[in-house]
């Protein structure tokens, strides 16, 4: 998947998100029994909830032995040390953090929502952008993946144990969403991170990973635009 719009009828993209993550899903939701504890290092980053200052940051990480880059956006209306709910963002194949950015618009929902978004940026090489390691699935072109690619699961839910440890993070309110391959590695964390993730709202990518070795029931929330011409409703289009 590139990083263009898709054309969902009726409503954008970013409103029916944000209905999913700032309102059904904290009904929804059951508790976090679990947290995965910090393995990376941040070359810059805020000192937990004594910030307030709204901002937009491009971070660089050291997690698992890769360098990774997210985008991480603080909200405009933050208030002193009150904890605010993480919601990562993931491009779709062939795309970047920053053109996901752009075209899902949610930082200025999380303004208005007063949430946290980060939006993380994959590792394999994919054009002008990058595609993620997605467990037993081809990469776009159907190009295996390369051997030693990082994993990402592991890179998604240790970024949210760091953000937890330096940013105003609620533990209970922690969830993904992504477009296409980013909707795919979204599904994927469902089933391998369910004790992190509170839930997942894939836009024209839910999969059914096998084995799906989940702790708890993940609400899951998905869209697919019957205009969609990048992954066509009815399917025979890209991956």
């Amino acid at each position: 998947m590139t990083g263009e719009p898709v054309r969902t009828v009726g409503v954008p993209y970013l409103s029916l998100v944000t209905r999913v993550i700032c309102v059904a899903f904290l009904v929804l939701s059951s508790p976090i029994v679990a947290r995965v504890a910090p393995t990376g290092t941040a070359t810059s980053r805020v000192k937990g909830c004594a910030s307030t200052a709204p901002s937009t940051s491009t971070l660089a990480f050291n997690v698992n032995g890769h360098r990774r880059t997210v985008i991480v956006h603080l909200p405009a209306n933050s208030t002193g040390k009150k904890k605010r709910a993480l919601v990562l963002n993931l491009h779709g194949s062939g795309s970047t953090a920053h053109a996901q950015e752009k075209f899902s618009g949610m930082d200025v929902t999380a303004d208005v929502e007063n949430f946290i978004v980060a939006y993380p940026q994959g590792l394999i090489p994919h054009g002008a952008g990058f595609d993620w390691n997605i467990p037993g699935v081809a990469l776009f072109d159907g190009r295996p993946v390369p051997t030693g690619a990082a994993n990402d699961v592991k890179f998604l839910t240790s970024l949210v144990g760091l953000f937890e440890r330096d940013y105003c993070v609620n533990s209970k309110e922690v969830y993904a969403t992504g477009f296409s391959g980013g909707a795919r590695e979204v599904s994927q964390l469902a089933c391998d991170e369910s004790s992190v993730f509170a839930a997942v709202a894939p836009v024209s990518g839910l999969r059914r990973p096998s084995p799906c070795p989940t702790t708890r029931a993940v609400p899951i929330l998905t869209f697919h635009g019957s205009s969609d011409d990048i992954d066509p409703f009815a399917g025979h289009g890209q991956k």
